[in-house]
């Protein structure tokens, strides 16, 4: 199936290079020689999530396994990640989990604990 969707590999591999540095679909979309509504619209056509979810789901992907297998702070993560303020690093993470990040890290300890 990845002959058949070279665009989306093409916009996966960019992202999984460079998801700690570019978040935005416009600079993705720019990347790819393309325009943002585009991209959204070529995802679109092969079910693909929009990019916006994607690029979301692998920053919150990536910080759920830092909060789990690393001992960083929040902020650490925060700007490891590229995000600029630990505020709005937590805003988007509790959003998207219902938890803080420090709360996600004592959940996981606990699970990690029970299952050890």
């Amino acid at each position: 199936s990845q002959s058949r969707y070279p665009f989306l590999k093409g916009f996966d591999d960019l992202m999984q290079k460079q998801y700690k540095t570019v978040h935005t679909v416009e600079d993705y979309a720019k990347q790819l020689d393309i325009s943002p509504k585009g991209l959204l619209k070529t995802l679109y056509q092969l079910n693909a999530a929009r990019p916006s979810k994607i690029i979301g789901s692998k920053l919150l992907f990536e910080a759920k396994k830092m909060l789990a297998q690393t001992n960083k702070t929040a902020a650490e993560i925060t700007f490891e990640l590229g995000f600029n303020d630990p505020a709005y690093f937590a805003r988007f993470f509790k959003k998207k989990t219902g938890m803080t990040p420090q709360q996600f890290r004592e959940r996981f300890q606990e699970i990690d604990l029970k299952n050890g």
